[in-house]
């Protein structure tokens, strides 16, 4: 487990932007962005593995210092620092529209959840939600707070070395995606089984990324699913990368438009030159770090209504 950790953050985002950049994704971003001036502006997208969950570590600390395990109480804090500071959450799709993001005076955060970890997403023997487990939590947060909306994506992960379902539950899988998609979130694209891209080729790249599509599609019928959080935050070989954005494998097929890393701080706006689609940084939720940024991006934010509609076709097809 130590591996993930080294890995999961050793990759800066100014790094892995200038792997991708060359990318059509990146060409496109730039274009884009030419035609008008650049909007000012930043949105965290918060990194979220286990709430509650066991120690990372045999022995260790179970809530560790790199925000893979936070305890749920911890959760509810960061999620009330968010809305103290003016923040409002959105589903990472929604980064491409063109804006506005957020109501006015309101500041855009997406929470991400990656793994599909039982903490995240467990019911009781009586068949509740657990009120400690991510999706309680949100709940909860939302009838307590109704201008708080359901947002969140959460990254599904079929063969996972955590679970041995998508949430940890046999026979509820299925209805847990559909229920998350009913009430407003969304799912993205976590690889079928999180080995680092890195170390495989390009058809073994498109049939981690199709088969996990491929999966969701079997649970919860036809479903867009535009977004790729890389396990570990670690992109393919240069040769590969335009596999993380379109491909298939034996007939099951993907078109995902944003690639999300795993750190690197809060990300520029879409219309920003600096942003990459291929290449989009994530806040860490470590101790101290949520509230650092709820303090930094309090007064930083100016609603920018760019217009409406898409953010840019995104990258072109590679079959």
């Amino acid at each position: 487990m130590r591996f993930r950790i080294t890995l999961e953050f050793c990759w800066s985002t100014a790094a892995v932007a200038a792997i991708l950049a060359p990318s059509a994704s990146a060409a496109h971003g730039r274009r884009a962005a030419k035609a008008q001036k650049p909007a000012t502006g930043m949105i965290p997208i918060i990194m979220y593995h286990a709430i509650g969950g066991p120690a990372e570590f045999a022995g260790g600390r179970r809530y560790d210092i790199h925000g893979l395990n936070i305890a749920p109480q911890t959760f509810r804090h960061q999620l009330e620092l968010m809305r103290n500071a003016g923040w409002i959450p959105i589903n990472v799709s929604e980064l491409l529209k063109r804006g506005p993001w957020a109501p006015s005076g309101r500041q855009p955060v997406a929470l991400t959840f990656d793994d599909a970890r039982g903490s995240q997403f467990h019911t009781l023997p009586n068949g509740s939600i657990d009120p400690n487990c991510a999706v309680g939590i949100l709940l909860a947060f939302h009838r307590r707070h109704p201008d708080w909306p359901l947002r969140a994506t959460f990254y599904i992960l079929p063969d996972s070395p955590w679970n041995g379902v998508p949430f940890d539950q046999d026979r509820e899988g299925g209805w847990k995606l559909r229920f998350l998609i009913r009430h407003g979130f969304e799912l993205g694209n976590h690889t079928t089984s999180h080995r680092p891209l890195n170390t495989l080729d390009g058809r073994t790249i498109q049939w981690e990324l199709a088969n996990a599509v491929s999966y969701i599609h079997r649970e919860v019928g036809p479903y867009a699913v535009r977004s790729l959080a890389l396990p570990y935050g670690i992109p393919p070989k240069p040769a590969y990368r335009a596999t993380l954005f379109t491909g298939r494998y034996r007939g099951a097929t993907y078109n995902q438009r944003l690639v999300l890393l795993a750190g690197g701080g809060p990300s520029p706006l879409p219309t920003d030159p600096r942003f990459v689609f291929g290449a989009i940084p994530r806040v860490v939720p470590a101790p101290g770090v949520v509230e650092q940024w709820t303090r930094k991006l309090r007064h930083a934010w100016n609603n920018i209504a760019i217009g409406r509609g898409d953010a840019g076709a995104g990258p072109r097809s590679h079959e």
